[in-house]
């Protein structure tokens, strides 16, 4: 047990390293969720490779970090997504790609646990020819793909089961110093009720990052919750895709083809904001600092609006159409646009402004 003492210097245990500025710190457990087809792992893998080159990220800073990637599925195909990733960006630092089966069960948590320390603590490289011990004073980062796949025996609606799973995780930490776990997971089926299965692994992440498309089909990122970072922060990108000559992975007469990811400003690229929209956001700007803005954590600001008195009240101010029906369906359009384009962020049943 680590005891600090009232009198204790405490500067040690206040320090915010920040993995990725205003989005993960160093040892933090973080989820990029969403539905299928939705970019989550080229994300991650555009991320990884950010963190392995110390690059900027969608206009942040980022600490250089050794990544171990856990393929649960799709192995050669995260390869491709490397290498093309790091051919776009000029290279790539330490980020090695693994597919052992692993899984959290009870069964087999603690070799789980074992198998993955040896490797974030001695194994991890630029490549086989070089020797590790050379990046030991590196952060290590864990990216599994998926959480799904790593529980595969276990009941992800099951709160006890969840929390096992999420108890071996923090062993893991505890093991490896300054240990970062980024998780790719599903969406439920009803997408605005968040990530899919029980509720305790929520609770138990430090950032929550929803992963959806646009209706221009613009990949997009948002913060959904953050314990160390506001919430609310956002990035929209495209897959650019590319193909890659056989010689880029040693397959004699073969050429893939893979996607890359772009970071793209959705309203620059495509999505005009009508005058109407413009006064729909001053709008919702308005009602924030007023009685409908109601107390938030989603929100960066703290605050939020409930999105169906928006729309009414956007309907009864704002559009003139003669029908009610028509009126309700601009203010519907207006929210979709303004939420597409970044200008406005949405959990569940409130609204607030970016």
């Amino acid at each position: 047990m680590t005891l600090v003492h009232a009198l204790d210097p405490v500067d040690e245990f206040l320090i915010d390293n920040q993995l990725v500025e205003g989005l993960i710190a160093s040892g933090d457990i973080a989820v990029l969720y969403g539905a299928p087809k939705t970019g989550k792992s080229f994300l991650a893998v555009d991320l990884a490779v950010a963190l392995s080159n110390g690059d900027g990220w969608f206009d942040r800073a980022v600490s250089p970090a050794k990544v171990l990637y856990w393929a649960g599925e799709d192995f050669s195909g995260l390869i491709a997504r490397r290498t093309a990733c790091a051919r776009h960006k000029g290279g790539c630092g330490v980020f090695s790609i693994g597919n052992d089966p692993l899984s959290l069960a009870p069964s087999q948590a603690t070799d789980t646990v074992d198998a993955l320390a040896d490797v974030l603590r001695y194994e991890l490289a630029p490549s086989r020819l070089e020797d590790p011990s050379n990046y030991v004073s590196l952060p290590p980062v864990l990216i599994i793909d998926t959480w799904a796949m790593l529980t595969a025996s276990m009941d992800e609606n099951s709160g006890k089961d969840m929390s096992a799973a999420m108890a071996a995780l923090r062993e893991l930490q505890a093991r490896v110093s300054n240990l970062t776990i980024i998780i790719i997971h599903h969406a439920g089926k009803d997408g605005s009720r968040g990530m899919r299965g029980h509720s305790s692994l929520l609770a138990a992440v430090d950032v929550a990052i929803e992963v959806d498309k646009s209706s221009k089909g613009l990949g997009r990122w948002t913060v959904r919750n953050a314990r160390r970072n506001p919430t609310g922060a956002t990035g929209q990108f495209r897959l650019k895709p590319v193909s890659l000559p056989a010689g880029a992975l040693s397959v004699a007469g073969t050429q893939l083809k893979t996607c890359i990811l772009e970071e793209t400003d959705v309203v620059g690229e495509g999505i005009t904001l009508s005058d109407k929209t413009v006064q729909a956001l001053d709008r919702l700007k308005s009602l924030e600092g007023g009685n409908a803005g109601k107390p938030c954590e989603a929100a960066p600001h703290g605050v939020a609006v409930k999105a169906a008195f928006f729309k009414a009240h956007l309907k009864e101010t704002i559009f003139d159409q003669p029908s009610d029906d028509a009126r309700r369906k601009a203010a519907d359009r207006a929210v979709k646009q303004l939420i597409d384009a970044g200008k406005i962020g949405r959990l569940d049943d409130f609204v607030w402004t970016v």
